[in-house]
């Protein structure tokens, strides 16, 4: 049976024939109906509709006093919070294909799902196009770990590493043999290998070399089992310690100038 309240206007449900006259035969006429309201009632004093569960799809709360909806189910999908207040919808899932949060005080769309396919940011494990930011006016950077094209930065006009794993344009793959990055903004080339033979780094800006491999042939330390020539120091301009087992040269002063690796920090 439905709500048996007056205050609801809610009727109960028809009765049959028979069970109307099995009631007035034993239990005697029909009681009045209650002045009061029972449970299933709405509030009509303070006007609120009660809060429905977050937990599964529901329909929010709805609160005519302060005309606020209440945030659906961020779980599964929803609609978002809309406060006629403040002028916002809300964020959509971020778990499953969400359409991005509109915020129309500051005309913002935000990120779509980065685990699955998605419109602003696309996935970075797989091909992707990037995102793009309608305030700093960027585009994003692309997968480093397939073959990838560029970031490219509108406001700092930096063209950005390309893929680190396979074979790319920018900086190559610092296992194999590879070329450097280049960065516009610094103008810097980047280091080559240290693995296999390379030949140093070079950065415009510092206007420094770098250090040749030291695993492979290399000029820094030469080991002949007990007959070493020291290492040359990569700090400070030095010659280095020649060991010849028993015999040495001695290191010359490793503060001062002298004559092995040249500094990777000042000019060399």
């Amino acid at each position: 049976m439905s709500c048996c309240c007056s205050s609801c206007g809610d009727l109960p449900l028809p009765l049959h024939w028979s069970q109307v006259l099995m009631t007035v035969l034993v239990d005697g006429p029909l009681p009045d109906l209650p002045s009061e309201g029972c449970g299933g009632c709405r509030n009509l004093e303070n006007k609120t509709r009660g809060t429905r569960n977050l937990q599964n799809k529901t329909g929010g709360t709805r609160n005519l006093q302060n005309k606020t909806r209440g945030t659906r189910n961020l779980q599964n999908k929803t609609g978002g919070t809309r406060n006629l207040e403040n002028k916002t919808r809300g964020t959509r899932n971020l778990q499953n294909k969400t359409g991005g949060t509109r915020n129309l005080e500051n005309k913002t769309r935000g990120t779509r799902n980065l685990r699955n396919k998605t419109g602003g940011t696309r996935n970075l494990q797989n091909k992707t196009g990037g995102t793009r930011n309608l305030e700093n006016k960027t585009r994003g950077t692309r997968n480093l770990r397939n073959k990838t094209g560029e970031t490219r930065n509108l406001r700092n006009k930096t063209r950005g590493t390309r893929n680190l794993g396979n074979k790319t344009g920018g900086t190559r793959t610092l296992r194999n043999k590879t070329g450097g990055t280049r960065n516009l903004r610094n103008k810097t080339r980047g280091t080559r290998n240290l693995g296999n033979k390379t030949g140093g780094t070079r950065t415009l800006q510092n206007k420094t070399r770098g250090t040749r491999n030291l695993q492979n042939k290399t000029g820094g330390t030469r080991n002949l089992e007990n007959k070493t020539r020291g290492t040359r120091n990569l700090e400070n301009k030095t010659g280095g310690t020649r060991n010849l087992r028993n015999k040495t040269r001695g290191t010359r002063n490793l503060q001062n100038k002298t004559r092995g690796t040249r500094n990777l920090q000042n000019k060399t």
